[in-house]
């Protein structure tokens, strides 16, 4: 996840040099980025990865809940 964001914040970097010298300026920039994120498809990778990593806890931490204390295995 992070190689995925150090690649899209190099981009942003590429397409973007210098400070907006307004508030407009900065809404573009943004609406500017968003648009090629979408174009180019790297915004859903960027979100099933995300999804993928966000299962993988889940499931961590579900499975860690239904685990049995030692103790109650004496009860079997």
């Amino acid at each position: 996840m992070l190689a995925a964001a150090g690649t899209l914040s190099q981009e942003y970097a590429a397409m973007f040099t210098g400070e907006p010298l307004d508030d407009g300026g900065k809404a573009l920039r943004r609406k500017s980025l968003v648009f090629e994120l979408n174009r180019s498809g790297k915004y859903h990778a960027m979100k099933e990865r995300l999804k993928d990593a966000a299962l993988v806890i889940i499931k961590a931490g579900s499975a860690a809940r239904h685990v049995l204390p030692p103790t109650s295995f004496s009860s079997l």
